[in-house]
């Protein structure tokens, strides 16, 4: 706590927690890394620190309340693998914060967890949340674009109220509930992304489900495919089946242009091989995939020459044929010495 001179923290192997306010008020403190085993950041661990870009990467299972707050410097926030908790007030008023992304399940972003960090523009959840608390977001006044590809269980009230900048909300997977004022006064949110199976029946125009589409002018159901290929065995010909995540009934299947180049050329012995290859989109979805095939014919030239393109038999023929004339020539020759020999 309070350690003045201290620039970078980088936590590997077998710690398991750190403990509350253990770098809080280190002021020259920038960069912090996190790997390995910890599995909890303790209560303003870190709070009001000089950090630019949190990246946490491990089992956590809990980052403690005010963990992060007050991080004035703090642009972003990057966390990868399964998270317990994001504790209250987590990352209030880290107010020079750009982006958040977490890259794998969340169980809750807790109350006031991103409270006024008012340069917030981008959060990104790539998996599943459990909840987002009350007032997870709220203030964030510079947030333009949510997106959440996964399911999520709740989101809490006045979880992004007032984020008056906001324009695009995307939820990929199925959402159960969106309660009291989720998003009141989010007056820009215009378009909204949301689970082809949406079992929560959202409409353009409704006031119900948190005031989600209150202002939305478009609702978009999107589908979570994913892809399996089938090849010709000589890579010709390739179908792409593709199934949502949100119910197998939406599926398609799709039969792509083929195109091909050579991965490894042929030598004189060994055939080479040729790499197919698909790719495209569909309602959104980008797929691509590739398949080698050894089907190129060996060059059959001198292995121990592979410049030279010329067949080992003519090789061998146009060095029989000029043995036989230095033959010849030399019985001619020996022929006429003999004469002159005799005369």
């Amino acid at each position: 706590m309070g350690c003045h001179a201290l620039t970078t923290v980088t936590i590997k192997g077998s710690v398991e927690s750190i403990g509350s306010n253990v770098f809080s008020y280190c002021d020259a403190l920038i960069t912090v890394t996190i790997e390995g085993s910890v599995e909890s950041i303790g209560v303003a661990a870190f709070e009001a620190c000089a950090l630019t870009a949190v990246a946490l990467k491990g089992p956590l299972q809990s980052i403690g309340s005010d963990a992060f707050r007050n991080c004035k410097a703090l642009t972003s926030v990057d966390i990868e693998g399964s998270v317990g908790a994001i504790g209250y007030g987590a990352f209030w008023n880290c107010d020079a914060l750009t982006t958040v992304t977490i890259k794998g399940s969340v169980e809750s972003i807790g109350e006031r967890a991103f409270y006024k960090s008012d340069t917030l523009a981008t959060v990104t959840i790539q998996g599943s949340v459990g909840s987002i608390g009350e007032m997870a977001f709220d203030k964030c006044g510079a947030l333009t674009t949510v997106t959440i590809e996964g399911p999520v269980e709740s989101i809490g009230i006045e979880a992004f109220s007032s984020c008056d900048h906001l324009g695009t909300v995307t939820i990929t997977g199925p959402i159960t509930a969106i309660v009291g004022n989720a998003f009141f006064g989010s007056e820009n949110l215009e378009t909204l992304n949301i689970a082809c199976n949406d079992p929560l029946n959202i409409t353009a125009g409704s006031a119900d489900n948190g005031r989600i589409a209150q202002h939305a002018v478009t609702v978009n159901h999107v589908h979570r495919y994913s892809a399996t290929y089938t090849w010709a065995d000589d890579g010709s010909s390739c179908t792409v089946h593709m199934v949502c995540a949100n119910s197998s009934d939406h599926k398609h299947d799709e039969i792509p242009p083929v195109t091909s180049v050579v991965k490894i050329p042929p030598t004189a012995t060994e055939m080479g091989t040729t790499e197919y290859s698909v790719s495209g989109t569909y309602d959104g979805f980008a797929y691509s995939d590739t398949k080698d095939v050894q089907d190129i014919p060996a060059t059959g030239g001198d292995p121990y020459d592979p410049g030279d393109k010329t067949s080992s038999y003519n090789r061998f023929t146009a060095l029989a044929l000029t043995l036989s004339v230095l033959f010849c020539l030399g019985m001619v020759g020996a022929v006429v010495l003999l004469r002159r020999r005799t005369v």
